[in-house]
């Protein structure tokens, strides 16, 4: 029997998301960190750095000994066990099946009410005064980032550290979420929360940007133009899977966006200034799609040669 770590927790943690996604529930893990972390943020939140990282140290940390001290008592000296725990990890640190099914909706949506409702989902902007332009747009903007931040990141850490490095990926990334804007309250509660996560981020979002344009190998030649418009992105990483998919699907992205604070001032992505309409979110879907099966069908090679399985061909 053909008995490896990695091949049986990559394909359990796959099987759980296809069947399951991510589950509507108080109980998830990254619900219930989220909780945790809104708690510890009403303890310790001050307007200072160093709070931010004291608070963040403790968030993370604190976390991590749970789901290390639940392994430890379940799982330590059961190897089955221990892929099943691990796979669980990959899984809770996965959104694949949410962000497409989330998307979708979006461009379903029977009127502009419920799209402006439905892309409030997913984006942090203020959508009252969003026309469909602007809808459409910001779904592929999400899409496109969170291909990146939902997807290939966690694979990513996966096959560097296992289902652990995904989870931490994912306590990282949430913390970002929740503590990583730039506003008056969280400019430098949140600054090492942010700092971190671009960290995490910096091979994953580049890998992404990769997949995608290798979907159009014609488009290799445009990378000089596609790095020059991502670096005017205000997110270090973000603007690497932006701007890809904006090239991919020969659309415009970017510019200014209304957040909850005011106006924030963006850089452009892509060239042709066309009407968005719902058919690119749909290509925008299937770009997404095939960037994570290109990652999977790597991930899935090197466990074979890493293990000598003779390949077919």
């Amino acid at each position: 029997m053909f008995f490896d770590h990695a091949f049986w927790t990559l394909s359990l943690a796959l099987a759980f998301e296809y069947m399951w996604g991510d589950p509507k529930s108080h109980w998830h893990p990254v619900a219930t960190f989220g909780n945790f972390t809104e708690q510890i943020e009403k303890l310790l939140w001050k307007n200072s750095r160093f709070s931010g990282f004291f608070a963040w140290f403790l968030t993370f940390f604190g976390s991590l000994s749970v789901f290390i001290t639940l392994w430890y008592h379940l799982a330590y000296g059961h190897p089955w066990v221990s892929i099943i725990f691990q796979a669980l990890l990959l899984w809770f640190s996965l959104g694949w099946k949410s962000l497409i099914e989330h998307t979708q909706n979006i461009a379903s949506a029977s009127n502009i009410e419920e799209a402006k409702t439905k892309v409030g989902m997913i984006v942090g902007r203020n959508t009252e005064h969003m026309n469909q332009q602007d809808i459409h747009k910001a779904s592929i903007e999400s899409l496109a980032e969170n291909t990146s931040d939902a997807i290939i990141a966690p694979l990513f850490w996966f096959i560097l550290l296992g289902g652990w490095g995904a989870w931490v990926y994912r306590m990282i990334n949430t913390l970002d979420a929740m503590w990583g804007y730039k506003n008056e309250k969280y400019t430098h509660f949140g600054w090492f929360a942010a700092k971190i996560d671009d960290i995490a981020n910096f091979f994953p979002a580049r890998i992404t940007a990769l997949l995608m344009l290798l979907q159009q190998p014609r488009l290799l030649n445009k990378i000089p133009s596609i790095y020059h418009q991502a670096k005017q992105h205000l997110s270090p990483n973000a603007g690497f899977p932006e701007t890809a998919m904006a090239f991919l699907l020969d659309i415009r992205l970017g510019g200014d966006v209304m957040r909850d604070t005011g106006t924030e001032h963006r850089a452009y992505m892509g060239n042709n200034a066309q009407n968005i309409t719902t058919a690119h979110i749909q290509q925008a879907i299937n770009v997404s799609n095939r960037s994570v099966y290109m990652m999977l069908s790597l991930l899935y090679i090197g466990i074979l040669y890493a293990n000598n399985i003779s390949m077919p061909w």
